[in-house]
């Protein structure tokens, strides 16, 4: 055979060569399972399909349309108006004038009736005479560290009024709070009503925390449901709080320290500190009650430390730190809860402790953890959510809850992230359940940029997002505090004007009968 003949097989060859190869990697692509072949529990061999092949690369949100949109709603002019209250005093109040606010994402009402809210915000209006507010905001992992909750915080106590950090554990899952940073003694422990329970307890007074901590052991007596801790021994415990450089200005500020506690079965001292200073030693009394004790400290007190010493420690159901008077908030992060966690707990114990704080507003952030069990419908949710929504109104008539929707979130499809098929259909199972309750809803998905804008978040420069897909660092936390801020500002604002309206309605009823007489 000739030399050039060999030669001029060869294209054809490698022709057939690659046909083969692209022939077997296409059988291999259909009988590999999605999930791939499992070699051991830690690795696995997996190759990709067909619809991943040739799928669409998922589009990226334009995230900076979404920042440069947002703006400061107390930075915006305002003028002010007079209400006639009942009793013909005037007030007056200020009013945003700017009538092209852009909102990414307004609150939504069933029947598009925002009188939910109207309880509250007449709290807000009394302030102006020195009145305390509290709200808390529970949610889960994505709260933690006091992102979201501590610019909501300031900005609310901005323009309210107040001063303080508000309330945290004596034992916190971990000290990661840019509020205020926190130490104890070893020998405390941490009780909560989330994740694993404690079945030694022999009780379900958790407080609105959800959670407490003690400094000495529990000892379980069959034939009662206190706690004993053994007589013959002598507990010592303390908690140091220092005020954060990183926390904003006016949660460093803080006058008043309350702490609650209960179920101690020995008489406790404790003792709070400036520094190495005593200010004030209490005994804490034994009862299985709920128990408030006040100090009232410098402004320039740092650190403070309470130290303990009895035959048996309280439940510590937390330590607030406020102003004399005010707006307060409390960041409550539930790790790995779904907001299902509520009627766990002791509900009148519950109640009694929301009195104490006068909780006027509850705003629950839940979701991200029911995210990874796709399924085709959250009706059960739905359900269970509502339960709880019902549960938290039942025992303090009057207070207003806003149902802040689940995140976006994101997990890798072949070479893409792309959001979980699933947040849509979690959001409206919590958006039905807050207005079947009777709730305000903020969808967060939309106002991220909804589908797939998780990853857009995390991958943005600089990002606001962590590198898991689903929790927001602290500049993206402060940026949905922001929007959700916003959001709040504008539906007060519509409540003053509707006010200034009533007033202007009764001025001008008074003046028909001036001149009919």
């Amino acid at each position: 055979m000739k030399r050039e003949g060999i030669e001029g097989m060869k294209p054809f060859k490698s022709l057939l060569f690659l046909l083969a190869v692209f022939a077997v990697l296409a059988v291999v692509m259909l009988v590999m399972p999605e999930d791939g072949i499992r070699i051991n529990d830690d690795s696995s061999i997996k190759f990709t399909t067909f619809e991943r092949l040739f799928s669409k690369k998922p589009e990226k949100k334009n995230v900076d349309k979404i920042i440069e949109s947002d703006v400061d709603m107390d930075k915006l002019d305002e003028e002010e108006r007079y209400i006639v209250n009942s009793d013909n005093t005037i007030d007056t109040v200020k009013i945003i004038v700017d009538e092209q606010i852009k909102v990414v994402q307004k609150f939504q009402y069933a029947n598009d009736d925002p009188s939910v809210l109207y309880s509250f915000f007449e709290e807000l209006l009394g302030m102006k005479d020195g009145g305390d507010v509290r709200v808390i905001h529970y949610g889960d992992s994505q709260i933690e560290g006091d992102r979201i909750t501590d610019f909501l915080r300031t900005k609310m106590q901005g323009r309210f009024g107040g001063t303080g950090p508000g309330m945290v554990p004596a034992k916190p899952a971990n000290n990661i709070s840019a509020s205020i940073k926190q130490s104890s003694s070893d020998n405390w422990k941490r009780y909560t009503v989330f994740g694993k329970a404690d079945t030694t307890l022999g009780h379900k007074k958790y407080g609105s925390l959800g959670a407490f901590g003690r400094f000495a052991p529990v000892i379980r007596k069959n034939d009662t449901l206190r706690i004993y801790s053994d007589t013959n021994a002598v507990y010592e415990g303390w908690l140091r709080f220092d005020k954060s450089s990183a926390a904003y200005a006016s949660n460093r500020i803080f006058s008043k320290v309350k702490m609650f506690y209960g179920n101690n079965t020995k008489p406790v001292t404790a003792g709070l500190y400036n520094g190495e200073e005593l200010i004030e030693e209490i005994t804490l009394l034994a009862n299985n009650t709920l128990n408030l004790a006040e100090w009232d400290i410098p402004a320039d007190a740092n650190p403070i430390s309470i130290k303990f010493s009895g035959k048996d420690s309280p439940d510590i159901y937390g330590i607030s730190f406020e102003g004399q008077n005010g707006f307060a908030m409390d960041n409550v992060p539930m790790r790995g809860s779904s907001g299902l966690d509520f009627t766990r707990m002791d509900m009148t114990f519950l109640a009694n402790m929301y009195r104490l704080l006068n909780v006027k507003l509850l705003i629950l952030e839940f979701g991200v953890n029911i995210v990874p069990n796709v399924t085709d419908s959250y009706g059960f949710y739905e359900k269970w959510f509502l339960e709880q929504l019902k549960a938290l109104k039942r025992i303090n008539p009057g207070m207003a809850i806003i149902v802040i929707g689940v995140s976006d979130m994101s997990r890798k499809n072949g070479e893409y992230y792309e959001s979980y098929p699933n947040v849509p259909l979690i959001r409206d199972a919590q958006r039905n359940a807050a207005f079947k309750a009777g709730c305000a809803f903020w969808d967060m998905y939309e106002a991220m940029g909804g589908e797939n804008s998780m990853y857009s978040w995390a991958t943005a420069d600089p990002p606001l997002a962590g590198k898991d897909f689903t929790h927001f660092n602290p500049r993206g936390a402060r940026i949905i505090a922001q929007m959700f801020y916003n959001a709040f500002l504008l539906e007060y604002n519509n409540y003053l004007k509707g006010l200034t309206e009533k007033s202007k309605g009764k001025e001008k009823e008074k003046e028909k009968k001036k001149n009919a007489k």
